[in-house]
């Protein structure tokens, strides 16, 4: 029935229909993608989590909750917008592209090839951009709201859940990586055409293997002819053939001179 259908897409599209015998992905790498969009929907959620914490010192009440606006006109009041936290903006967009391109690629797997050329390099680099910035809003928050408070701060939400993120996406996106790069070292797969021409255009060497095709050629040329030279050896190496005296009628080699049961001679 698959067969049948082929045929039926064949005819469908002509005589120069081509198919492509795609590689099978290793289960490791569709792990490594659904890492990056896992690792990215972690980093989305930094628009809406807290990122850092206030308590009061007695009662341990809640008393202030610092979000990504928050941070951004932290003391804006004394010395004006800290543009610094903007990184903190940065790092939900970077996780946001990083799921985006990782289902582009995980849809490269499924005949899409045109998602793949750039989605792999593209979730690495997102997911290590979110990464750095994650790790700089860290430092700034610690640096510039905890040091400047007297009541008992602690991180949110935000910080942890955005540092597993960039751990997940960045740990798929070099998975993704080492499979994209094995991908276009050896090929994605092996190009099939449906007439005798499209064959042997198909498997002509191309110009980038043009002196390999000159040496292979070369070294059978130097076989055939060892080869050769060894047949015309051993035909001269074969024994002569037997034949009749014309007198005796005795049986004489071709070579023999002489017949050696009446001496008649031989020509």
């Amino acid at each position: 029935m698959h067969l049948e259908g082929s045929r039926k897409a064949a005819k469908r599209k002509g005589p120069n229909w081509e198919g492509v015998v795609r590689h099978k992905t290793p289960p490791g790498v569709i792990v490594g993608i659904l890492f990056c969009i896992i690792g990215g929907a972690l980093l989305a959620t930094a628009f809406v989590l807290p990122w850092a914490e206030l308590f009061d010192p007695v009662s341990g009440a809640l008393t202030k909750t610092y979000y990504a606006h928050d941070l951004l006109n932290y003391l804006s009041s004394f010395y004006g917008t800290n543009y610094k936290f903007l990184i903190a903006y940065v790092i939900p967009l970077a996780g946001i592209v990083c799921a985006v391109l990782s289902a582009m690629e995980l849809l490269g797997e499924r005949g899409n090839q045109r998602l793949r050329r750039f989605s792999p390099p593209a979730a690495l680099m997102s997911a290590l951009v979110a990464l750095i910035c994650t790790i700089l809003t860290v430092f700034f928050i610690d640096s510039d709201v905890f040091a400047s408070t007297t009541d008992r701060a602690m991180f949110g939400s935000a910080a942890f859940v955005t540092v597993f993120g960039s751990v997940f996406a960045l740990s798929g996106g070099l998975v993704m990586m080492g499979d994209f790069r094995h991908r276009t070292r050896v090929g994605a797969g092996f190009k099939a055409a449906s007439g005798n021409k499209e064959i042997k255009a198909a498997l002509r060497p191309t110009g980038s293997f043009g002196r390999m095709a000159r040496k292979k050629k070369a070294e059978d040329e130097e076989l055939k002819g060892e080869v050769l030279a060894t047949e015309v050896e051993e035909s001269d190496m074969s024994e002569p053939s037997v034949s009749t005296c014309p007198n005796c009628s005795s049986p004489v080699m071709d070579n023999w001179k002489v017949c050696p049961i009446c001496g008649t001679g031989l020509e």
